[in-house]
This record gives structure tokens, sequence and C-alpha cells, in this order.
């Protein structure tokens, strides 16, 4: 266990300095995974997952504050819109993936999930399914969708904009206020005593009610009871009593890396180049899905096409947000929208492959 903890953080520190998205995790993945596929020496206790869990699902809820639900009652329709289609969206490409390359149905499922990367291989772990693939493959998306979809938005929102000959309607500004600025948008940074004592404090109550969700054998219960509880922090007004700093979300990556490396084998090396065609294939049924919803957004929620566009886009939140802002579209809106997705998804998505799979 000692060799895979120092490795994973090596190997996440180098991930980080990268500033390639998810590095972190990445790196400290291939670190462990590399070692453990030689070495067959790494191998951490069960309860690092649930902390793990408990953490990612902590991240998540600190995101949810009043603010937030305010304007998601605003976006009402384009959220259940984006939440419902996103989700079907990935079981009917799970279902593809399934049939042409075999992979058992969970493993498909939470490989094609419109979820972030670290959530899905954290609740693969629990649910037993191939960890180490799906993290790939969601590599493998972010790697592949983050360079292409912002020009290729842009392009898309131009073509149309000359074709109507007329300017778009611009998103309501009523539904920006109050701005967010990250994804997971956090409480105003303490400092010295505070910002430890914050740190502990919102960890110690991610990881008490993580475990109180592992406890009813719900399919991602750890993260669904970890992100409620922060959130209800959040939301109840006492937003100031949670905060969790980069340091901690570069921990947590780490360990997640680390843990998703542990399940690798040489076995799991050598089959690694198989998913290059399925990775392809997920992330052509995705864009394809992403301008389809886009343009739906577009002519019913009444949203720019530009903000439709990146909201409903399979990758990172933050990035999103940040890109759509420097093209025209409206970044918080975006946020929000992104947030709904992945919050429904962590939610909702494992109890449907649960029943989907007989799992």
């Amino acid at each position: 266990m000692l060799w895979g903890m120092l490795l994973a953080v090596a190997g996440g520190l180098l991930g980080y300095k990268s500033k390639f998205p998810g590095g972190a995790m990445i790196f400290s993945m291939l670190a462990v995974g590399i070692f453990n596929a030689f070495t067959g020496l790494v191998r951490f206790p069960d309860q690092f997952t649930v902390i793990g869990q408990a953490l990612s699902g902590a991240f998540i809820g600190i995101g949810l504050n009043r603010d937030m639900l305010k304007s998601v009652r605003r976006l009402f329709g384009a959220a259940v819109l984006v939440a419902v289609c996103m989700q079907m969206a990935g079981i009917a490409i799970g279902f593809m993936v399934h049939i042409s390359t075999g992979l058992p149905l969970t493993t498909s499922f939470l490989s094609s999930a419109p979820g972030g990367m670290a959530d899905m291989t954290l609740i693969s772990l629990e649910m037993g399914a191939d960890a180490a693939k799906i993290a790939v493959l969601h590599s493998f998306r972010v790697f592949v969708v983050l360079p292409i979809v912002p020009p290729l938005f842009k392009l898309i929102d131009k073509y149309v904009r000359v074709r109507s000959k007329a300017i778009l309607p611009a998103a309501d500004s009523g539904d920006a206020q109050p701005a967010v600025k990250e994804a997971q948008a956090v409480s105003a940074r303490p400092a010295g005593k505070a910002l430890i004592l914050k740190n502990l404090q919102t960890v110690l109550i991610a990881v008490a009610s993580g475990i109180a969700g592992n406890l009813t054998g719900m399919p991602a219960g750890t993260i669904i009871f970890s992100m409620a509880a922060v959130a209800v922090c959040q939301i109840s007004g006492n937003g100031n009593r949670v905060y969790l700093s980069k340091n901690v979300r570069i921990a947590t990556q780490m360990l997640v890396g680390a843990l998703v490396g542990q399940t690798v084998n040489s076995e799991e090396i050598l089959s690694m180049g198989n998913l290059i065609t399925v990775g392809l294939l997920m992330i052509g049924s995705y864009l394809a899905t992403n301008i389809l919803l886009g343009f739906l957004l577009h002519a019913l929620c009444k949203l720019d096409l530009t903000t439709a566009l990146f909201a409903t886009a399979p990758v990172g939140v933050a990035d999103m947000a940040l890109i759509a802002s420097d093209i025209g579209g409206n970044g918080p809106q975006v946020a929000i929208l992104q947030v709904v997705r992945l919050s429904s998804v962590v939610i909702f998505y494992p109890q449907i492959i649960s029943m989907l799979s007989g799992n």
C-alpha cells in the first residue's frame, strides 16, 4: 500500500503540473496501474474507496447553493430536458457499446455515462464494473472532445446566424444572476486556522454521510448521501461552514486514480488498444447528441444557440462555462445546466443501470 500511495502522489503531482483536465487523477492511475500490472503489489483497503466516493460527492454538493437553485427554477424546463435527454443518450450509447464490443452491460453503461470521470469511475468500483476501462474511455472523451468543441460550436453558431440573416436572441440577463464562476462554486475562501477547520469539517460531514449512504446498499449511495449532506449545508444558509480547498481536490483526484490503478493487471493493459474504436464510437455519438439537444434547447427553451450547445457538452463544467463566456455565450447558464447534468447522473443513472443490468 505504501508504494501505491507514493506512486499516486508522484504521478498526481506530475499530472497536476501538466495542466491536462483531470491530470492528477489520470497520471496517478497510470503510475499505480503500470506498477501494479508488473508487480501486483498494490492493494488499498475498501475504506479508501468509501472516502474517495464521499469526497467526490462533496465537491458536487458544494456547487448546489441557494443562488443556483433560484437560477435552476428559472431554467427548470431546460434543466429537466438536459437531465433526461443526456441520461437517455448515455443508456442508448451504452447498449450500442455492449452490442458492438461485447463489454459487460454495467461497464458499457458507465463508460458512456454523461457524468464526471471521477464519479463514474468510483461508482464502477462499487458496482463491480471494469474501472480501468471506464477511466480510460472517459479520459479519451475529455482528451478528444475538449479541443474540438469550442471551434466546432463557434462555427455552427456562425453558420446558423448567417443562414437566418439575423442575430439570435441573447440570453435573458435575469437568468445569469448571480454569475457562477466555476462548476463547483464554493464559499468565500477562509484563511489560516479557519481554512484548516473548514476543510476538516467538510471532510467529516462528507465521510460520515457517505458511510451512512454506503450502509444503505443503494447503488452510488456513498456519493449521493455525501453530495446531499454537503448541499444541505449550502442551501440551508450554512454555506459558510463548508469549504474544500484546491489541495483537497487534487488529493481526491490522486486517491481516485490510485483506486483505479490498483485494478489494472497485465491483461488489462494488453486489451486497452481495443478501446480506441469504442472511444471514437462514443465520442461521435455524444457529439451528435450534444448538437441535436443544443438545437432543441435553443428552439424550446429560448436559450441562445452557443449557450445551449455548451450546456449539453459532455466535458468539464468549468471549462465549458468559461469558454462559452469567451465566445459570446451565457457562462452562468452553462454552468448551472452542466451542474444539473452531473448531479442528476450521480443520483439517477446508477439506479437505472442497476435495473437494466440486473445487478
